[in-house]
């Protein structure tokens, strides 16, 4: 999966920052995985997501990927924020 088979599935929402690191071969074979399955974690940016919950906004996400997590992707680590809780987020790793 790229970034921009992301966005075309998120095409939906006003994304600000869009990342996506696949961390597939650090998980190759493990138990659970039986389809090797890739591993991602994928960072969004948006201020669509505003006024959700941290669940509500996994939630719309996941639901978004709902085809993908059955056919090609085993496991979807997220970081979902607002454009104010992201530069929050980045200062503070600085």
């Amino acid at each position: 999966m790229t970034e921009q088979e992301v966005k075309q599935i998120l095409s939906d929402i006003n994304l600000f920052y869009c990342e996506l690191i696949d961390d597939s071969l650090y998980h190759r074979g493990h138990a659970g995985n039986v389809n090797n399955g890739a591993h991602y974690q994928l960072t969004l940016v948006s201020d669509d997501f505003q006024d959700l919950s941290k669940v509500q906004r996994h939630r719309l996400i996941y639901e978004k990927f709902a085809k993908e997590l059955k056919t090609q992707i085993h496991a979807l680590s997220l970081k979902i924020m607002t454009i104010k809780e992201w530069q929050e987020y980045k200062d503070k790793k600085e």
